[in-house]
């Protein structure tokens, strides 16, 4: 299979250097397109105060950096399986050095001393701090040949970590795309006029010397776990539905009981009577029996109709009387739509009461690649979940019957899930797992 390399920047995971301490972290995902892994994952290290004073070279801790992200590209599935199979590389680096602001002199700040802190307002010098000392005209500016030299000195170190970075990392089997992007930026930190060691740590708690990189990496997403999931989820068929419990129906058509359908029951029903407790007239008596033909008629269609179904798509009957017309639902599976069901009893066959529904959804092969490479699956160890949530708040609560038959012809599974335990009515607005985790290339053994 043809490696499928992501190259652009947006759309590849991000690892912003690899040391602690920990200043930010946030995730998101984004589209995915023929089958790859787009999710972004963010992540923001810095590791300060690495070099001597004069000092460009990084080679007392490039080791230990270098060590650093592969400890991380462990925690990651895509990532490390990508580093273990030697297609992953390197796709964007941008690399953040900082100097303390002496060199043979004081020299004016560029960025204060809350860079990691409030980025958005390093560059707020805090003058009053100088204006107090009387020292503010004494600092040596942009001209000055001690601040270019510092300036210089902290290009060379950001210039020569990058070089020292990608040398390490090909060394551990991590290629360099030929089309990299690489940015240095490269700033003068204010530390109140003195080299690191010397600066007043209560005013100045940062150092100045600093090394900060964000990494990108482009991978190949063709694993044997995701080729394995795509063929499995693929084309699966999930059959959700109601089939009537014919030997129940067939009793209450001749109970007597309150609860019961026979002629006797049903003539007492104002249901099919009409008058006290209804909003409509007594019937008459011709009109109740019509009533009562009709609602007997349907039952015994649905009884016949329910075999056949049951027998065509290799379903068990429900535990459960289901007669509603507030059953209509969206699927997922984990977060991806899958469709939506109509299990209304009015969508059954005409002339049925309370009939047979069923309803089958088949998951496409882009719907597939898009659970398949998704980072909650592999998260959980290449596991989804089902779920169903109402189009509207006031949906039915009978568990339906589900059959989940996986793109490989598996039968993985067929019942109830929960025993066909009822949900709280109205709480199907929202979203409600049926079946899961499981996988879908193993039978589910409970629910």
């Amino acid at each position: 299979m043809e490696r499928n390399i992501l190259i652009e920047v947006n759309r590849v995971r991000e690892i912003m250097g690899l040391v602690i301490p920990i200043i930010q972290e946030q995730e998101k995902t984004t589209k995915i397109k023929k089958g790859e892994n787009v999710t972004v994952q963010k992540a923001k290290w810095s590791k300060k105060g690495m070099y001597s004073v004069g000092d460009d070279s990084p080679s007392k801790f490039i080791k230990s950096f270098i060590n650093g992200i592969v400890t991380k590209l462990k925690s990651d599935k895509l990532l490390y399986n990508a580093f273990k199979a030697h297609t992953l590389q390197l796709a964007k680096a941008v690399i953040r050095t900082g100097a303390s602001n002496w060199f043979k002199t004081p020299l004016v700040p560029e960025k204060n001393n809350l860079y990691g802190v409030d980025p958005k307002n390093s560059h707020k010098i805090n003058w009053k701090y100088y204006k107090d000392r009387k020292e503010k005209n004494s600092l040596s500016k942009s001209d000055h040949p001690d601040w270019i030299e510092n300036k210089d000195l902290a290009k060379r170190r950001a210039a020569k970590f990058l070089v020292a970075l990608k040398e390490g990392l090909e060394k551990k089997g991590v290629d360099i795309l030929p089309a990299i992007e690489e940015k240095v930026y490269s700033r003068i930190v204010d530390t109140g006029g003195k080299i690191d060691k010397e600066r007043n740590t209560t005013d100045f708690p940062n150092r100045g010397q600093f090394i900060e990189a964000k990494l990108s990496f482009a991978y190949d997403v063709v694993t044997p776990m995701f080729e394995e999931i795509t063929e499995c989820l693929g084309d699966m068929v999930i059959t959700v539905a109601y089939i009537p419990p014919t030997e129940k129906y067939k009793n209450r058509l001749n109970s007597t009981k309150p609860d019961g359908w026979s002629v006797e029951t049903l003539q007492n029903n104002p249901g099919f009577t009409g008058g006290e407790g209804t909003s409509v007239p007594r019937l008459s008596d011709e009109d109740i029996e019509e009533n009562i033909t009709e609602w007997r008629s349907g039952i015994e269609k649905s009884i016949k109709l329910s075999k056949q179904m049951a027998s065509k798509y290799g379903l068990p009957e429900s535990s459960r009387q289901h007669c509603c017309d507030a059953a209509e639902f969206h699927m997922y599976l984990n977060g991806t739509w899958i469709g939506e069901v109509n299990l209304n009893s009015n969508a059954s066959e005409e002339g049925t009461m309370c009939g047979p529904v069923v309803e089958q959804l088949v998951v496409s092969q882009e719907e597939a690649r898009r659970i398949a490479t998704s980072k909650w699956l592999y998260k959980n160890n290449g596991k989804v979940n089902l779920y169903m949530q109402g189009k509207s708040a006031n949906q039915h609560s009978e568990i339906p019957i589900v059959k989940v038959v996986n793109g490989l012809g598996e039968t993985l599974y067929l019942g109830e899930p929960g025993g066909g335990k009822k949900q709280n009515r109205g709480h199907f607005d929202e979203r409600k797992k049926l079946l899961g985790p499981f996988s879908p290339c193993e039978p589910i053994k409970s629910t």
